[in-house]
């Protein structure tokens, strides 16, 4: 399966990400969602292709269209809009089966329904992401064994009045 995300949209839906647009920088957001998406990706059984469209350039200096970042596929949509690029790989796609879209713009949910593609909503998909790394930080601290030093033994022995 390939993941196609809305990374503009997408960003807003993780406060810690929306921070940074309201800051005006683009560039922390978009390493931010490249960095949790690398994070929600290695905690995945059988992990989907992740490809993430930005509106715009990566900075104003680079003429760069796509580059891989942690296995993690990244375009950038220079003068046209990321839905564009994400509508124009849905056309071209040759096994539309193979595709989710992750977006809560209407016009491209539309754009998927036409063409039978999956669709999670950004908001659904931040949910799901969201779950699954704090599943897997609490999967971390289970079972860690904790080694306490004789001063915390007997603080607790003392607080529990044993």
């Amino acid at each position: 399966m390939k993941l196609l995300i809305d990374g503009n949209n997408l960003i807003y839906k993780f406060p810690h990400l929306e921070k940074f647009m309201y800051e005006k920088s683009m560039a922390g957001a978009r390493e931010g969602l490249i960095q949790l998406m690398a994070d929600y990706r290695s905690h995945v059984k059988n992990p989907d292709e992740i490809l993430v469209f930005f509106d715009g350039r990566k900075n104003s200096d680079l003429n760069l269209l796509q580059e891989e970042i942690d296995e993690i596929h990244v375009y950038y949509s220079h003068a046209d809009s990321a839905d564009d690029l994400i509508k124009h790989y849905i056309k071209m796609s040759p096994v539309l089966s193979d595709l989710a879209v992750v977006t809560s713009d209407k016009d491209i949910l539309f754009y998927a329904k036409r063409f039978k593609v999956k669709s999670y909503t950004s908001e659904q998909f931040a949910a799901q992401i969201t779950e699954k790394l704090n599943s897997a930080e609490t999967d971390k601290t289970d079972g860690a064994e904790v080694k306490l030093d004789k001063q915390e033994i007997s603080f607790w022995k003392k607080f529990m009045k044993l």
